[in-house]
């Protein structure tokens, strides 16, 4: 297989462990392969945006430089059973970062997907105002307010098409490469990567704690005292899951890159640098097997 001619690459959703997506891109781009189209759903409609726009090295210092002081500076807790954060110093950052434009000026094509809930089907950005496209691809249900317009109730792209392999722009000659963050656990992999980190493991603290009650701590097991929240995304969680090996096994991407759930919660800011560490050596690791 080669990829002279360019590649489109599909990033799935996954929280924090997005910050995996970065090191594949750049390790692409050193070995000079061409993206020459490129999607994402949720964490990785924000990558791959950042991508489109030139703005990757921006995006990855300041999802690097990440503490969990720094991240619930940007979390407005609001009272609503739509959502208990609001979105908007979250999106009012990214709008520092990522420059808002017509998704039709990007400099290659580009596609996010979100899902509304009225009609409950997939919703596909591939026009329009881009930092309103990540708005509503980035909404967590439950976490992140939904995207409310006149005729749509908008939600996480994940919910229905957590790695959109079928949304992003190819012809039949273009390879198709795609970057899972939210791979079945692999605990051997986990363990031999966890043995080469210089420091030991953080203790949970209260953050995460937060986050657990809420079922996002997906290095958690499901148990008797699991509460609403956990059962609910637990249960979007499974159901994402079984969606992504369907459309892997419709679609066979040529390359895949299957990072594992369980070597991080999707809020796990402090681990962003190990998280773009081990996605650039998945990918060097993946190019050197093609050889």
């Amino acid at each position: 297989m080669s990829f002279e001619q360019g590649i489109a690459l599909v990033l799935s959703g996954g929280g924090v462990r997005g910050a995996a997506h970065i090191g594949v891109l750049e390790v692409f781009d050193e070995l000079n392969i061409e993206i020459r189209s490129i999607a994402g759903s949720s964490m990785g409609a924000l990558v791959a945006a950042a991508y489109a726009t030139g703005t990757l090295p921006d995006l990855k210092n300041w999802l690097l430089s990440l503490e969990q002081q720094s991240f619930l500076s940007l979390v407005d807790f609001q009272i609503s059973w739509q959502g208990f954060i609001r979105g908007t110093r979250l999106m009012d950052t990214i709008r520092d970062i990522i420059p808002d434009m017509p998704i039709e000026a990007l400099r290659i094509p580009f596609a996010c997907v979100a899902v509304d809930l009225i009609e409950g089907e997939e919703c596909v950005f591939r026009s329009g105002r881009l930092l309103q496209a990540l708005r509503a691809s980035i909404a967590v249900p439950t976490i992140i307010r939904p995207q409310v317009t006149e005729k749509e109730f908008l939600v996480d792209g994940g919910v229905l098409n957590n790695l959109p392999l079928d949304i992003v722009e190819r012809g039949k000659e273009l390879p198709l490469v795609a970057v899972d963050v939210c791979a079945p656990d692999d605990a051997d992999r986990e363990i031999q990567w966890l043995a080469k980190r210089k420091g030991p493991l953080r203790e949970p603290g209260w953050f995460d704690s937060i986050w657990k009650s809420f079922g996002q701590a997906t290095m958690s097991k499901p148990s008797d005292d699991m509460g609403y929240f956990q059962i609910m995304n637990r249960s979007i969680d499974v159901m994402m899951r079984h969606m992504t090996r369907l459309k892997i096994a419709q679609h066979q991407p040529e390359m895949l890159l299957q990072i594992p759930a369980n070597l991080c919660s999707m809020f796990a800011v402090e681990e962003c640098q190990f998280l773009y560490e081990y996605g650039r050596a998945q990918a060097i690791h993946a190019l050197d097997s093609m050889r």
